[in-house]
């Protein structure tokens, strides 16, 4: 019953809002999901997470290129201030060119180095992943944040349409006050009743259009447009609701959550660190080849003291055998860093269940607010009705009247307070259990949601 009350709200909602198109230069319509796709396209944090992400994967190729042979070239020129000369008992010979140069090609290949350059990599290759779930998290905040402001702007909407419903009846009041006052039928104080309440009513609904003008800029912001650009959000489907079970949701989230996938990916570079700081323990060993050449001028091409060219290979290794304990120390940095990983993952865990039993509950309470407030919205409305009818019959008072609208404004508020509510609810429901959201391609209004704007899988309508 109370899933088809919500599918009839929507629908109306639908039919007022295609025949309240406005005038000719109007906003054009868009419903949620169009706004959040169109927020994952433009919006400046999508942007950033992904030159994260592309700056994760430059660092894994240079990772991949330390473990690759290394080709390197060098110059050198010198002009001396006179020749240089060998001694001897024999007599003074000359040792070198007075100008002389040479060059050299230099090509090092890494044999060994302790598994540091192969766990540099496997870190490199976990900081994409890293920079992955965090695009991820980004992009669920992101239409979280979307769906949300949506909400506070037809809400905001709905109460700017109940202050000028209020503000239309006690200006009726009004005017008929002052001819009952005019002919003697009632005092003075209870005219100035009636100004005062429509005094205080115009009051709330320029505060409820400055809200629904806040509300619009704040969703314009996500979308990355213009604060004061024409934006109208249409409510045109019924939310969803939810099949599975609590501890189906909350196993959904403890899996999808990036958060907790996060802080998995913690505990192995935790651990990566950890052998890479022990890879101090054992010697680097590269093999070196080089071909260089000297002799006379600026470009070397005869030497009549030495060999003009020559080549060479070497093996060559280096091995820290003492440095004061630094070694393990720093492997017991990130021992440590992997059990505070550890801890923070446990509570993590429990952290996402909450967050599933939170939205459950708002779900519910919700759910059952719209039932009140169906309720009492019907009894305002009979007691706005019967009250009009005695004050015209004299049988009532205008305070009886302004408080009968007062009665029928608060209904009328409570029950887009909480239908809103409830579809905030199943928004959060939606980032709670990290339920994936697939980027659009250009020139598409998909967000990976159905046509209200939240997420198909898993759920049954």
């Amino acid at each position: 019953m109370m899933a088809k009350r919500i599918v009839g709200f929507f629908l109306g909602a639908a039919c007022v809002a295609l025949c309240a198109a406005g005038p000719a230069g109007a906003a054009e319509q868009m419903s949620i999901e169009e706004a959040v796709a169109e927020a994952l396209r433009s919006n400046p944090a999508v942007t950033g997470a992904d030159a994260e992400v592309a700056a994760s994967r430059e660092a894994l190729t240079s990772a991949r290129a330390d473990r690759l042979p290394t080709l390197s070239a060098g110059y050198y020129w010198t002009n001396h201030n006179r020749e240089p000369i060998q001694k001897s008992a024999w007599g003074t010979f000359p040792a070198g060119y007075k100008e002389e140069a040479g060059w050299d090609v230099q090509l090092v290949q890494p044999l060994f180095s302790g598994y540091a350059l192969k766990t540099a990599h496997d870190l490199a290759r976990l900081g994409v992943d890293t920079e992955e779930l965090n695009r991820r998290e980004t992009l669920q905040q992101l239409a979280l944040s979307v769906r949300q402001a949506c909400h506070r702007l037809l809400l905001a909407k709905r109460l700017q349409t109940v202050a000028e419903d209020e503000v239309i009846s006690l200006t009726s009041h009004r005017r008929v006050a002052v001819v009952n006052h005019d002919q003697g039928l009632i005092p003075l104080n209870d005219l100035l009743k009636a100004e005062v309440a429509l005094a205080e009513a115009v009051q709330n609904r320029n505060l409820a259009e400055s809200e629904t003008d806040k509300a619009r800029i704040s969703v314009n912001r996500l979308l990355h447009r213009d604060p004061f650009e024409p934006l109208a959000i249409a409510d045109r489907h019924a939310p969803p609701i939810w099949a599975q079970s609590s501890a189906e949701l909350e196993a959904l989230a403890v899996t999808r959550r990036p958060l907790v996938a996060l802080l998995r990916l913690g505990i192995r570079q935790a651990t990566l660190g950890e052998t890479a700081a022990k890879s101090a323990y054992y010697p680097r060993v590269d093999l070196v080849g080089r071909y260089a050449k000297a002799g006379d001028g600026p470009i070397p091409d005869d030497n009549v003291f030495t060999h003009s060219d020559s080549a060479s290979i070497t093996l060559q290794a280096s091995w820290t055998l003492w440095n004061w304990g630094k070694t393990g120390a720093n492997a017991a940095e990130q021992a440590q860093r992997r059990r505070s990983v550890q801890a923070s993952l446990a509570d993590a865990e429990a952290a996402v269940k909450q967050d599933v039993q939170n939205a459950l509950l708002d779900r519910a309470v919700a759910l059952k607010n719209i039932t009140t407030a169906e309720q009492s919205r019907a009894q305002a409305r009979e007691n706005w009705r019967i009250t009009r009818v005695q004050y015209d019959q004299q049988v009532a008072t205008s305070t009886d009247v302004i408080d009968a609208r007062t009665y029928l404004t608060s209904a009328d508020s409570n029950y887009y307070q909480a239908l809103y509510a409830y579809m905030d609810a199943l928004a959060v429901l939606d980032y709670a259990t990290g339920k994936p959201v697939v980027r659009p391609a250009a020139g598409e209004n998909s967000s990976g949601m159905n046509g209200d704007g939240y997420l198909s899988a898993g759920v049954g309508k």
